[in-house]
């Protein structure tokens, strides 16, 4: 059973420093993810209201505040942080790994900015999927182990591991996670993948050569080329997934 591996403490603790508007800032690493992130919401999104029609319910997993663009007549959102939270209409304080929330109350969850990789996986996807409605959808991101980052070391392409990573030019410790265990655990929890991207696949490749993320980011303008060949995409940094949620699960 995958143990926690990382403390909760100093997740809340850091990200209760950070103001909403900042969480992108002064990291063009993970800004170059974060604009690939915005643009398959909004590409998924228009695949689910096609499929069922505009989500009413939304909830929104360790959220740091950031909309998405999302709308619904509810537009729940959970974190870790406080300071993350304020100003929000609907706000919970929680860890995504245990949700004070009632099952199958929502007709889409997202769960993206590697969340699930702060978290124990296993216990974090029972509860997204707890919380999705039957013929729901989900959508998820994470960073991958297959990742160029962590070519020859024990890490890569593990199911779970535990890795050390910069964010805002800090030292931290987070989870990466083979795509077949993510895929393998949702499908086990009765969802079906409806869509599945890997990116930001050429900047982590740089970053194994040289070591820098200075250097190495520039070269994510090359990935909306690079990434389509399939080789390539096999050593993806990050996937995002749109699944939907059989009937009678969970």
């Amino acid at each position: 059973m995958q143990e926690r591996g990382i403390d909760l403490g100093k997740v809340q603790a850091r990200y209760n420093s950070i103001a909403p508007e900042d969480l992108w800032r002064d990291d063009r690493w993970h800004s170059v993810v974060s604009a690939r992130i915005r643009s398959y919401l909004e590409e998924y999104m228009k695949v689910v209201a096609n499929k069922s029609g505009y989500p009413r319910k939304i909830f929104n997993a360790g959220s740091g505040g950031n909309r998405y663009g999302l709308t619904g007549e509810v537009h729940v959102h959970a974190d870790v942080s406080v300071r993350l939270l304020a100003g929000i209409s609907q706000p919970v304080l929680a860890t995504v790994e245990r949700l004070p929330l009632r099952s199958e109350s929502f007709d889409l969850c997202v769960c993206v900015g590697s969340v699930l990789n702060y978290c124990n996986a296993i216990e974090t996807l029972h509860e997204l999927g707890r919380v999705v409605k039957p013929g729901g959808f989900l959508i998820l991101e994470f960073e991958r182990s297959e990742s160029f980052e962590y070519l020859g070391k024990d890490s890569f392409g593990r199911a779970a591991s535990l890795v050390k990573t910069e964010y805002q030019s800090e030292e931290e410790i987070i989870w990466v996670y083979s795509e077949s265990f993510i895929q393998s655990a949702l499908e086990g929890l009765g969802f079906t993948v409806v869509r599945k991207h890997r990116f930001h696949v050429v900047s982590p490749a740089a970053y194994w050569i040289t070591h820098s993320e200075l250097i190495s980011t520039p070269f994510a303008l090359l990935d909306p080329i690079l990434a389509r060949t399939k080789h390539l995409s096999t050593f993806a940094a990050n996937a995002i997934f749109l699944l939907r949620k059989n009937a009678g699960q969970i």
